[in-house]
């Protein structure tokens, strides 16, 4: 009976809560970000009527209230908060510090008596150093708050403050110790203390003592500039702007290389990078070791490893040699890419060049054997102005051994720039030859190759006018042997007498370039039926 009743009591309560829920609402102050705020809460339908209070980020005050009327009290709720927004405006704030500045969103408790609320700094505590403070109406006493600081800002144009070293950063907004005697302060980098690189300073009015300060530090900086190709072609056209910049493309940090800033110098790290300074162009010819003063690091660096292309146009031995290439490369980490039929010397040049993913590429033309100890890793100096590296191969048929139809380390970027008027492509740029033999040139597998090799290569010998030159050309037309050999001296003969025929115009010369043409002659003098003979050729 007893339990009966209780439960009918409870019965009648509920419904009389359910009535004083559906009467509440909701204040909101101003000045709060509700926008994640769930407006559709309401209390537990067993609690008893509360004002509910929500607080904010900084206080279990200040936030939404849900007000139920004939209420008990108030309720403080944490499973949710509105953000209270910054309010400068606000005449309660106060700054004691001229350049500072504080999260002008906090708000004291609402349940605290009146107080002066004060704070400190970045640098120093409160009671060190009172910052700014936040007055409430009628307040005498004051409250020191550590949990939040203020911000003194940075002021670069404060004239106490003086670099030692050029480009850094470094935290302006730092202040001496208010109850410090005038000093000179001096402060380190990321990588020296002050003792052992002072970097910047900030001298206090009639100071003569130095002290030395391990936080902040300042930040020495190195401008990047991203360079693939010729880290010297890069300095030449760089602005540097800064002590020092760092060329290349790499993701490690070399300030620290930097051990003494007041003395010049360029760093070369292996053949990757360089840190150059900012007088270095005036000392500087075709490469970065013009400049008088060079320092080498030796980080184990590397670079990408060169791609290789292989150039074909119908030559009877290309397939064999490039699976020779590809045998030979198979455990290797170049990228070897082929490149078929591209019609006209020029055109076929930049088509390779274009393939290349690298800066330079190795380009092994189809009529190459190339030799098995050739060094694939080999890598251009990039500490030099850009070039093409042209390696030596053996000719089978007259004995020569030099460029000719060897491996050619392409410059990219000067192969596209190549507009091909002159007699050899490859010789219209930059270039040096590397005494590696790359290979065996098996150009002599028919009449017509034979014949057309020797031409070509007499033509441009017989432009020449070096002794080294005349030497080769006089090779050509006086020894050979094995297959096609006397196609191999027709050729250059013929090429000779062409030469001397034209009373070596360049623009007759010129039309050796076009193999359709050097065809079509050969047809004329060797061929009855007139039969048209082409194959291109690289």
């Amino acid at each position: 009976m007893e339990n009966a009743l209780n439960m009918q009591i409870a019965e009648q309560d509920l419904v009389l809560r359910e009535s004083l829920w559906a009467r509440g609402y909701w204040e909101v102050p101003e000045g709060l970000d509700t926008s994640n705020f769930d407006f559709s809460w309401r209390p537990f339908k067993y609690d008893k009527p509360y004002v509910h209070q929500f607080g904010t980020q900084w206080q279990k005050t200040g936030g939404p209230k849900f007000v139920i009327p004939d209420n008990l009290g108030v309720k403080y709720q944490t499973n949710q908060i509105a953000i209270m927004l910054p309010e400068k405006a606000n005449r309660s704030w106060r700054p004691l510090i001229a350049n500072a500045t504080i999260d002008y969103s906090w708000h004291p408790d609402e349940n605290d008596p009146p107080f002066i609320y004060v704070f400190g700094n970045q640098w120093y505590d409160v009671d060190t150093m009172p910052t700014y403070q936040y007055r409430v109406k009628g307040a005498t006493d004051k409250k020191y708050i550590t949990s939040v600081t203020a911000t003194l800002l940075p002021n670069k144009e404060n004239r106490a403050w003086r670099p030692l070293k050029s480009n850094i950063e470094f935290d302006s907004s730092w202040i001496p110790h208010p109850h410090d005697p005038p000093y000179i302060y001096v402060f380190g980098n990321q990588w020296h203390s002050a003792e052992e690189m002072p970097t910047v300073e900030y001298r206090v009015k009639g100071a003569t003592d130095k002290k030395y300060i391990d936080v902040p530090l300042a930040t020495l900086i190195v401008d990047n500039v991203s360079a693939e190709d010729s880290i010297f072609d890069k300095v030449m056209s760089a602005s540097l702007r800064t002590n020092f910049t760092h060329f290349g493309n790499t993701k490690l940090n070399y300030v620290e290389l930097i051990t003494d800033y007041s003395i010049k110098q360029i760093h070369i790290i292996d053949n990757v990078a360089a840190i150059v300074p900012d007088d270095a162009k005036a000392y500087m010819h075709d490469k970065l070791t013009d400049y008088p003063y060079v320092k080498y690091h030796t980080l184990g660096l590397v670079n990408e490893p060169l791609d290789i292309i292989f150039l074909s146009n119908g030559e009877s031995c290309a397939d064999e040699n490039y699976q020779h290439l590809l045998n030979l490369t198979k455990d290797l980490p170049n990228r070897v890419v082929e490149l078929r039929g591209v019609k006209g010397r020029v055109a076929s040049q930049h088509a390779a060049a274009n393939l290349s993913k690298t800066p330079w590429y190795f380009l092994v033309n189809a009529k190459l054997r190339v030799d098995e100890n050739f060094d694939f890793s080999w890598q251009p100096n990039r500490m030099i102005t850009a070039k093409h590296y042209i390696f030596t191969a053996s000719n089978p048929v007259n004995g020569l051994e030099y460029g000719h139809q060897a491996i050619v380390a392409n410059n990219k970027r000067l192969t596209l720039s190549t507009a091909g008027t002159k007699l050899d492509f490859t010789l219209e740029s930059p270039h040096e030859v590397i005494n590696v033999n790359s290979g065996i040139g098996m150009f002599n597998t028919s009449a017509w190759d034979s014949w057309r090799t020797a031409f070509r290569e007499v033509i441009k010998l017989k432009h020449a006018t070096d002794n080294e030159s005349k030497a080769r050309l006089n090779t050509w037309l006086t020894i050979a042997a094995g297959d096609h050999s006397e196609w191999c001296l027709q050729g250059a003969k013929d090429a000779e007498n062409y030469y001397n025929l034209v009373n070596g115009e360049f623009s007759k010369l010129k039309l050796s370039y076009d193999w359709e043409w050097l065809a079509e002659y050969y047809s004329s003098v060797y061929l009855q039926n007139k039969m048209h003979v082409y194959v291109q050729e690289t």
